[in-house]
């Protein structure tokens, strides 16, 4: 892992409301880690995505319903 991904991980944690005034230890309730959780797989889909495309794949559809259930 980068140094980049980790600053956008850590920036994701902050954007789910993940608690960090306690520097290195998070602070994680049910509802951020939910959030948190989501917005991984929502970047892990747009990478997917962008490899498929390149790829030339044609039937994304399943992945691009994912982040709708």
């Amino acid at each position: 892992m980068t140094q980049d991904e980790i600053i956008e991980i850590i920036e994701m944690a902050r954007q789910a409301g993940v608690d960090m005034s306690l520097g290195e230890h998070w602070s994680f309730f049910i509802e951020e880690l939910k959030a948190f959780a989501k917005l991984v797989a929502e970047k892990e889909r747009r990478e997917i995505l962008g490899l498929a495309d390149s790829l030339g794949w044609v039937n994304i559809d399943h992945i691009q319903s994912r982040g709708q259930e």
